[in-house]
């Protein structure tokens, strides 16, 4: 058998590969596959073209599917993002009204016979929630305390504020450090 008998050959046994499994080859890939073929000298040509065709088109659906399922995944996962970013942004905003509501409603709170423990309570909060101090800043602020102790002052502080209903960004800001512990 001459090159151009074993060509038509494999390029035929290439196309009846693909059609088994539902495929097509284009005239540049069967040109492709036909030379790796020749190149493999195989003692039979004709089942190894068949094996060849129908495995280059079963390749290719994968490979298109699996660019299909990522391109899906990159889709989802920027909307997740937006979303996140979106959700840090109107935390950040909340934060930054929540500041300065503060100090006016610690004001507003009717004082109690503790006021001292009210203070701290309330500077407990306001280092560790809205400045976002936490350890050492903490224990240098309040020295002699122990954590558990600063534990129970910013539980007991943000239960305080809350009691007395705080506007709605500063409630926003108490809440989700609520959630937190």
């Amino acid at each position: 058998m001459d090159s151009t008998q074993a060509l038509v050959i494999v390029s035929e046994a290439l196309r009846v590969g693909a059609k088994s499994v539902r495929g097509e080859l284009c005239v540049l890939e069967i040109k492709r596959l036909s030379a790796k073929v020749l190149s493999a000298n195989p003692t039979d040509i004709k089942s190894f073209a068949f094996l060849v065709g129908r495995n280059s088109v079963i390749s290719r659906h994968r490979r298109e599917q699996a660019a299909a399922r990522k391109r899906v995944h990159d889709q989802v996962d920027a909307a997740e993002m937006l979303a996140v970013a979106k959700v840090q942004w109107e935390q950040a905003q909340d934060l930054a009204e929540a500041r300065g509501q503060f100090d006016a409603f610690v004001r507003d709170i009717p004082e109690g016979p503790q006021t001292q423990t009210l203070f701290e309570q309330t500077q407990i909060v306001r280092l560790q929630v809205l400045d976002g101090r936490g350890g050492l800043a903490l224990a240098e602020a309040f020295p002699g305390s122990t954590p558990a102790q600063r534990w129970q002052w910013k539980r007991r502080g943000l239960k305080l504020l809350l009691k007395h209903n705080p506007p709605e960004p500063l409630k926003c800001v108490l809440l989700r450090s609520v959630r937190e512990f």
